[in-house]
């Protein structure tokens, strides 16, 4: 969620940055574009790939975020309480989320001895994103019955009011007494809704028409409910409504562009007057919350149309070359997110030098464990073992470990294992400053302990790395 929120923004603020460096020098049409690429990193909640040279890998390697990281880790607190259940300890632990730390049970006398009320406690940041998410669905589910409702009832009062003008035309044409702005509306069967007063009009109405046929041709009903869902899943994100704001403005921008286009040159000046004619009389355009596309807006945006209406931008070879250049990289930058886990070769960089300099005699053959209470089954590692094993040293990420608490073996005791399709490596840090290493036979389909391989690995360095990466980590496990 950091990720998505943080790369949407950093490209929010990029595609805002070209817009006013380069207002007036690139073309309306590719000013509006670029906010297809805003609306698909908006759309998409997870990265691309992940690579060296993304937003998030920058910022995963500074200070502040591994502080952050760290204390949101190992901070543990309180996440919830089930009380009076029949469940047992193991279901319990089983059954919910979080980590055990308290259990209160009744006594025999009372009659309940059968019920236990169970307390759970998790690293802060895994309270913290449980009621954010919370936060943010409801959030989300709110705004989007607000943005439903709201177009709903904008079209059912439409059709209330609404009278036929002209069914020839291209789109269906209406006269509603319920605009106060010429717009189109409807996103299966857009239709063209005019006022009293324009329809009376002859000139201004060939300008309206011009614009919101325009409107049509850009899919700009498509992208204004677009627009709207991405209002409704980052609704929490000021950038966002900035960004929806701005892109709605340019919407009106290019549509501009394009309706001088289609009405021809002569028009343009005579097209600016409709324009200022109908923000004049007109009290308000609908806003940025319904999917109706009008032909004025606010003031401010009425002075930058008239200004560039003016002045017909055109995009110079070398500005384009430029813009391009900017947002493939920042997309390159943005769309990207840090390498799979966390790797253990980017949080200790000597572990990769460990994993080369690995030997056979670094594994030394070990007898089954005798707590184990298996008969003991010596095993001398062989070359394909060695082989493996070194593989799967160099892919260890995070994610491939898991926290196991076995009963024998007490709810504090840190076991990591770590799965493959074919074994199961088991690795336990011992007391002695080596680490147990046991693997499913695959030859014989013996498990851990029941005729399994068990070998000790000597190496002080491979200890400290494991222990480390549970001290730091181990709330996730």
């Amino acid at each position: 969620m950091i990720e998505w929120i943080l790369s949407s923004s950093v490209l929010i603020l990029v595609v805002i940055a070209l817009r006013f460096i380069l207002r007036g020098k690139i073309s309306l049409r590719l000013q509006y574009a670029l906010w297809a690429i805003v609306l698909l990193r908006l759309a998409l909640p997870m990265s691309l790939v992940g690579a060296d040279f993304s937003l998030m890998q920058a910022v995963t390697e500074t200070e502040i975020y591994e502080t952050i990281d760290h204390t949101m880790h190992t901070t543990q607190v309180h996440s919830h309480t089930v009380r009076d259940t029949e469940l047992g300890y193991y279901q319990a632990e089983a059954g919910y989320e979080g980590t055990i730390y308290k259990t209160h049970g009744y006594s025999v006398e009372s009659g309940n001895s059968h019920l236990h009320t169970y307390f759970f406690r998790d690293s802060l940041d895994v309270v913290l994103g449980r009621w954010l998410k919370t936060i943010w669905l409801l959030g989300a589910a709110c705004m989007a019955l607000y943005l439903l409702g709201s177009n709903l009832f904008f079209g059912w009062k439409l059709r209330r009011t609404r009278i036929l003008f002209d069914y020839s035309f291209s789109l269906p044409l209406y006269i509603s007494t319920h605009v106060q702005t010429p717009c189109m509306y409807g996103l299966l069967r857009p239709a063209i809704y005019l006022t009293e007063e324009i329809a009376e009009d002859p000139a201004a109405l060939r300008h309206v028409l011009a614009h919101e046929v325009t409107h049509y041709h850009h899919k700009d009903h498509i992208w204004s409910a677009l627009r709207c869902a991405a209002l409704a899943l980052h609704w929490y994100n000021p950038l966002v409504w900035w960004a929806a704001i701005l892109s709605r403005r340019d919407a009106e921008l290019a549509c501009d562009e394009g309706a001088i286009r289609r009405l021809g040159e002569e028009e343009r000046v005579s097209y600016g007057s409709t324009l200022i004619g109908l923000s004049c009389t007109n009290k308000r355009a609908e806003g940025v919350l319904l999917t109706a596309t009008t032909m004025t807006g606010s003031k401010r945006s009425l002075k930058e149309r008239i200004v560039l209406i003016a002045k017909k931008p055109k995009t110079a070879a070398i500005t384009f070359i430029f813009v391009l250049a900017t947002i493939l990289v920042t997309s390159a930058w943005t769309f990207t997110g840090t390498e799979s886990g966390d790797s253990l070769f980017h949080r200790y960089p000597s572990f990769s030098e460990w994993v080369d300099t690995l030997t056979v005699e670094e594994i030394q053959r070990a007898d089954a464990a005798s707590n184990y209470g298996v008969y003991r089954i010596n095993y001398t590692l062989s070359q394909n073992d060695y082989e493996e094993l070194v593989r799967i040293f160099k892919s260890l990420d995070e994610n491939d470990f898991s926290r196991e608490k076995a009963g024998s073996f007490g709810i504090d005791n840190c076991r990591l294992a770590l799965y493959r399709q074919d074994k199961r490596w088991l690795f336990e840090c011992l007391d002695d400053g080596t680490v147990g290493l046991m693997f499913n036979d695959s030859e014989t389909g013996r498990y851990f302990g029941s005729e399994g391989r068990h070998l000790i690995i000597f190496s002080e360095e491979l200890w400290n790395y494991i222990t480390d990466l549970v001290a730091e980590k181990g709330s996730r496990y």
